[in-house]
């Protein structure tokens, strides 16, 4: 290992992610800019993932490896040991495109004021196949609006400086693997901007077991904690309870049905109503999951686009769906 610090330290936490790794890993290793070091956490993987970290032979790769603890101490554990200026986050299931350490470590460079820099995303489904481009909102202010509630980021798109990530706490391990990622985005605003890159940067994969596949009533239990441990600092006891209660784990699935749910609706509302495509998702959601009551809901409209095109664009502008 060269022992000059390098420029960026990029860190991913891995936990059973064998499927997708190479294509993490090959992404981050393959970019334009080289003064990096990656740090790669095996969090207590049981599949193969060690075995696939291991099988790489590139000394910019830094190897811990530990008990499962969750993704929010794995990240810190790889933020103590980082040499470089810059944090750039990556996640197992993502692409980092050929330019993204390149162009975000210019823009961080420019523009001192500013503490994170995030990007728009190409979207992809779990065999990689496109879905639509996902577009960020790019300036302090717009992005300001959406906290602290909404994440203004894509997780594995964001880099950020390490002085102040460390000033500010770091990742709150206590939340485990829920909103670990808005929370440090609410801490971090208080020390600069926050702001994202208008080109797209990441391939960001949806997969089943995505943490973002969360019901309604999950998504508004933490954004009462979000608030509370904002205002408090921390969690109480009866803050744990029900963080315990609505992140029990689901069946793979109810956690199928609401992925073929996701995709249909990508299909029905951003692809130009391929209603076809969205309607066989929608089965698939129903077939994993018969009483997903939204997979039969949505499978009724694509029936009906099918034969009206301009339901879709009035349940649009009733939901107000970009």
């Amino acid at each position: 290992m060269n022992n000059k610090s390098p420029k960026i330290s990029v860190i991913m936490s891995v936990y059973n992610g064998g499927q997708y790794l190479n294509e993490a890993i090959d992404s981050i290793l393959n970019q334009t800019f080289t003064d990096f070091e990656f740090i790669i956490i095996d969090d207590g993987s049981t599949d193969d993932s060690a075995e696939i970290i291991k099988s790489y032979d590139d000394e910019r790769i830094i190897i811990i490896q530990q008990e499962n603890k969750g993704l929010a101490a794995a990240l810190n554990e790889g933020i103590k040991i980082a040499r470089g200026k810059y944090i750039a986050r990556m996640d197992v299931d993502d692409i980092a495109l050929l330019l993204r350490l390149e162009k975000q470590m210019s823009f961080l460079d420019g523009n001192k004021d500013c503490v994170i820099v995030g990007s728009s995303a190409i979207v992809i489904d779990r065999k990689g196949e496109f879905l639509f481009n996902s577009k960020m909102p790019t300036e302090w202010e717009e992005i300001k609006r959406n906290l602290p509630y909404h994440s203004p980021f894509y997780h594995s798109s964001v880099m950020f400086r390490k002085e102040v990530c460390i000033t500010c706490g770091g990742y709150y391990e206590k939340i485990g693997q829920h909103i670990e990622d808005i929370i440090l985005w609410n801490k971090l605003s208080i020390y600069g901007e926050l702001r994202n890159l208008r080109d797209s940067l990441i391939k960001y994969r949806l997969v089943p077991n995505a943490i973002t596949n969360r019901d309604k009533k999950t998504r508004k239990v933490l954004g009462q904690l979000l608030l509370n441990i904002l205002e408090n600092g921390d969690m109480n006891q009866n803050d744990l309870i029900r963080l315990k209660i609505v992140t029990k784990k689901k069946s793979q699935r109810w956690k199928l049905s609401n992925y073929f749910l996701r995709i249909g609706a990508i299909y029905l509302f951003k692809r130009n109503n391929l209603s076809k495509k969205a309607i066989i998702n929608f089965i698939k959601a129903i077939l994993n999951y018969p009483i997903n009551y939204r997979a039969w809901f949505f499978m009724f409209l694509g029936v009906v686009s099918c034969f009206n095109k301009k339901i879709i664009g009035v349940w649009k502008r009733y939901r107000n769906i970009a």
